[in-house]
């Protein structure tokens, strides 16, 4: 586990193109401490070029507005970049703040349970970390879009089976893509990478 450049107050651990961030201090709340730790975050994507982020909130028990502007601040800078930024092991009142102001719609949030390790986040929600998934534009036909969007948007994950056989028929050899979408032993969520790189999301 790495300190980031600059700062102690967040901690890294790269598995793959993904990077697993940490608070070391269990609260954040005096405004210096929330610019230093904001700046933290920020240099992972500005300077070190960062762009999978998966923040563990596990030892962080409180979040307060600038801390929480600080995390959409950091979600644009990804997004603009083509970047993904998942967040998980969230308590109930940090995941009730998420909700109540209905960042719980744009963030990317894995669940505690069924994702209590890093490692099954990451399997959910980046896919391999050490080989990136491709996508060729042919695969994307209308049943296989269809599919795609019934499993995001109505998490009808029990679809994905099917999803795997209609990408398939459209040419694709992407064994990674395929059997996660068959993988009768995985626990899938909205924000699934599969879905996700199907619909143009990832």
């Amino acid at each position: 586990m790495n300190p980031a450049p600059g700062g102690r107050r967040i901690h890294c651990d790269d598995f793959g193109h993904v990077t697993a961030v940490r608070f070391t201090q269990p609260v954040v709340l005096d405004d210096a401490t929330v610019q230093s730790a904001g700046n933290d975050l920020f240099r992972l994507v500005d300077e070190l070029g960062r762009r999978k982020l998966l923040f563990d909130f596990g030892n962080l028990e409180f979040l307060t507005s600038a801390m929480l502007g600080k995390f959409i601040t950091l979600y644009r800078k990804l997004k603009m970049g083509g970047g993904r930024l998942v967040l998980c092991r969230l308590n109930r009142d940090l995941l009730d703040i998420f909700r109540v102001v209905k960042l719980d719609r744009i963030f990317c949030i894995a669940h505690d349970p069924p994702f209590a390790t890093v490692e099954a986040v990451i399997a959910e929600f980046f896919g391999n970390p050490y080989r990136p998934a491709t996508f060729a534009p042919e695969w994307r036909t209308d049943t296989v879009l269809a599919l795609a969007r019934r499993a995001h948007d109505a998490r009808e994950f029990e679809v994905l089976p099917i999803l795997a056989d209609a990408l398939q028929d459209a040419g694709c050899d992407n064994e990674d893509l395929l059997n996660h979408c068959r993988d009768a032993s995985a626990t899938h969520a909205r924000g699934c990478w599969a879905c996700d790189l199907v619909l143009g999301r990832a």
